[in-house]
């Protein structure tokens, strides 16, 4: 089962696989100016807080500001966070919002049984018709772009599932170390109901254990019907878990 200290690691480190890394004393900057709309791709996390966390802030608005990015900072999950960091951020005009999401970890054998035939498999390639598929969710094709430009990597598989040779439903697995995180677990909006869901969570399950069976795998979610799905896959809740949130600079002008 996932430990707390590779999970917070995976958190705070994942983005390195789309976005170039700047370093600071105090921060770690990921950013790409190609695809300003991912917030993934473009934030900052305070990896020390000991020091002057002031000047290390303003040096954030002005790494992002001179890229024409927007400045944001996401957590590295260090206790003091809550104390130091939040305050300050809310002071300089960043506007804190919290996820109700939380962290499932893979613990037992699953108990799904799926009930429709789904033919899931690898690509190395973003098709049309699953990049319709994330642009149904995102509005947009900023998260499709991120996805694409990993596809290649043997850290990152996503997994499209197929009904009657159509894209109906995916998921991914990302890879850090001895650790994978699935995520951008999606059903065609059109296919939702039919149990596609279901078999695909199965299948991945079943790529995991033959590609990597002593790591870990854990997953963010709050949504009532999925988290049923992963009970039954055989996910738990980390306890404790961890608390997200990201703050995006918004200052509120005078005048």
């Amino acid at each position: 089962m996932a430990a707390l200290e590779q999970i917070i690691d995976f958190e705070v480190n994942f983005p390195s696989a789309f976005a170039f890394v700047a370093e600071r004393p105090a921060l770690r900057l990921f950013y790409n100016t190609d695809n300003p709309q991912s917030q993934d791709s473009n934030h900052a996390v305070f990896l020390n807080l000991s020091g002057n966390l002031e000047k290390a802030l303003e040096d954030l608005i002005l790494f992002y500001r001179v890229k024409s990015l927007i400045p944001r900072v996401y957590p590295s999950y260090q206790p003091q966070e809550s104390g130091q960091l939040l305050p300050l951020l809310a002071r300089r005009g960043f506007e804190i919002k919290y996820s109700p999401d939380a962290i499932y970890v893979k613990k037992f054998p699953s108990r799904l049984v799926p009930g429709k035939p789904l033919k899931v498999k690898r690509v190395r390639a973003m098709e049309d018709a699953v990049r319709n598929i994330i642009c149904k969710y995102d509005g947009g094709d900023w998260n499709a772009a991120v996805l694409s430009k990993q596809l290649q990597s043997e850290q990152f598989h996503l997994l499209v599932g197929y009904a009657a040779n159509q894209p109906v439903c995916l998921g991914a697995l990302r890879r850090r170390g001895n650790i994978f995180r699935l995520e951008e677990v999606l059903t065609d909006p059109d296919y939702r109901g039919r149990g596609y869901g279901r078999a695909l969570i199965q299948a991945i399950m079943d790529y995991w254990r033959e590609l990597s069976p002593q790591s870990g795998l854990y997953l963010w979610s709050s949504n009532p019907t999925a988290i049923r799905i992963y009970r039954e896959a055989g996910f738990i809740a980390l306890q404790p878990g961890l608390k997200a949130w990201n703050a995006c600079y918004a200052p509120v002008r005078k005048g």
